[in-house]
């Protein structure tokens, strides 16, 4: 946090605490930053093309690390934030949101807001920023739902085997590869892959919410009873 910064918990969701925040920037002496939805936060001018500051360096981590370009990138997305700051450099994106994350309808180019029940706060966004929904027209965006319960077991799944824990928004992301969405849209002709190897990438994020009780208290709460058997080549129905 910043220097003398005071942080302050506010509400069940994301939503709360935005009402809260903006009353307190009604001091002369505060500002209101928003998370996600500002032009601001999304990119800074490199050359001829725009990137995200901050999110901009997966992009040229994968360029460095990588042996060619990925086929297809996994992200998380509440506000989507950090969706608009790979778009550009990216040509297939599976979106991967919580069932209750999900429940925006897109009629005639506008977003429905709704309420957000989920065990994902980090995902609470009531409504994606408009720039992601104009972009999503623009790419090969590919919007998947999942439940809690699959989200949770997939953190559960990813704790056994990388020793790594991720919170539930995370889990969100991971789940498409433990439940098989990749294999899904295959099948189906969402995806068409160029390689016969080719690269997925799954970002991971999302850690300083989560502990080893939090994520038993998940397991509880969502119903979850082993997660030995998901697998990341079975698809799902």
């Amino acid at each position: 946090t910043a220097i003398e910064a005071a942080l302050k918990v506010h509400g069940d969701d994301y939503n709360s605490a935005t009402k809260r925040a903006l009353e307190e920037a009604r001091n002369p002496k505060s500002a209101y930053i928003h998370a996600y939805d500002h032009p601001e936060i999304w990119w800074s001018l490199i050359g001829p093309y725009l990137f995200l500051e901050g999110h901009s360096t997966i992009i040229e981590e994968l360029e460095e690390q990588l042996p060619c370009k990925p086929e297809v990138l996994v992200v998380a997305v509440g506000g989507a934030g950090l969706l608009c700051g790979i778009l550009n450099g990216l040509q297939k994106i599976v979106l991967v949101e919580y069932f209750c994350c999900m429940r925006r309808l897109v009629n005639h180019n506008m977003l429905v807001r709704t309420a957000v029940n989920t065990v994902a706060k980090s995902l609470g966004a009531r409504t994606v920023c408009s720039q992601a929904l104009q972009w999503a027209f623009q790419f090969k965006v590919l919007s998947e739902v999942v439940t809690d319960e699959e989200a949770v077991s997939s953190c559960l799944q990813f704790a056994d085997e990388q020793r790594v824990l991720v919170e539930p928004a995370c889990g969100a992301a991971l789940s498409a590869v433990y439940y098989g969405t990749i294999c899904r849209l295959q099948e189906q002709g969402y995806l068409q892959m160029k390689s016969t190897h080719p690269i997925v990438v799954v970002i991971v994020c999302g850690g300083s919410g989560v502990s080893l009780q939090l994520l038993q208290d998940w397991k509880k709460s969502t119903g979850v009873v082993q997660t030995d058997t998901v697998h990341s080549n079975n698809s799902r129905d």
